[in-house]
């Protein structure tokens, strides 16, 4: 048994490259070789030598082609599959927002309503005509 502890931790150290021991590994070592009934160093040797890196190595590159946040559409091969009918319908729909959103700013019709508040000038215009009208005269700007 101690042949195979000495087996998992050499082959720890030489896998990580490092003089630390890293007992995470060797505890998942230790692990797979008891599931295995692994007692020996030359059977240990034998299930390390027969890929048992391979198993972790394609589990990371499962891991590495997780999805993303990326659209399908900004792939540079995409190919639109959107049929004329749902284009016009898409196409309706973009019309009508962006008619709700002009009429919302003040520019339907081709008016374009940029500061709600007057200015000083047209203020006291407003007044003096104001004034004027109910009771004939007008207030000085």
């Amino acid at each position: 048994m101690d042949e195979v502890i000495n087996l998992m931790v050499a082959y720890s150290l030489g896998r990580t490259r490092s003089t630390n021991v890293n007992r995470e590994y060797i505890s998942k070592l230790a692990n797979d070789f008891a599931f295995k009934n692994i007692v020996t160093a030359e059977q240990g040797l034998l299930a390390l030598r027969s890929g048992y890196d391979k198993k972790s190595q394609q589990a990371k590159k499962a891991d590495s082609k997780k999805k993303t946040n990326v659209p399908s559409w900004s792939n540079p091969d995409y190919d639109n599959q959107t049929s004329q009918a749902d284009q016009a319908k898409l196409d309706e729909i973009r019309r009508r927002a962006l008619a709700k959103t002009r009429k919302r700013k003040g520019v339907a019709y081709g008016k374009s309503w940029t500061n709600p508040k007057p200015s000083r000038a047209s203020w006291v215009w407003q007044c003096n005509r104001f004034n004027e009208a109910n009771f004939g005269r007008s207030k000085s700007g």
